[in-house]
């Protein structure tokens, strides 16, 4: 991974994405590995990347992209799970 990459990565590792990551720790069910499928439609899903820790992605064209840079391809996801619905998210 480049270090723009690296950078763009940073930039997108959301308070929203931290939460759920400590969520799917205590429920590790939500997590699902790549290896095992990837998800079914194009959207943003909270991800894991691998020696970067965790962020927000598209899922565009079976490729994991930045959600403002799409020129930008993200290789190393281990993990995956839907972004929280707004309802479940205290951002107080």
């Amino acid at each position: 991974m480049t270090e723009l990459e690296k950078q763009a990565m940073e930039l997108y590792s959301f308070p929203e994405a931290r939460k759920a990551y400590i969520k799917g720790h205590q429920d590790a069910n939500q997590w699902i590995d790549c290896k095992e499928r990837l998800p079914e439609k194009e959207d943003v899903y909270n991800v894991y990347v691998t020696n970067i820790g965790v962020g927000s992605l598209s899922f565009i064209n079976g490729l994991w992209t930045m959600p403002l840079f799409k020129n930008i391809v993200i290789e190393n996801v281990s993990h995956w799970m839907p972004l929280p619905s707004t309802e479940s998210i205290n951002l107080k």
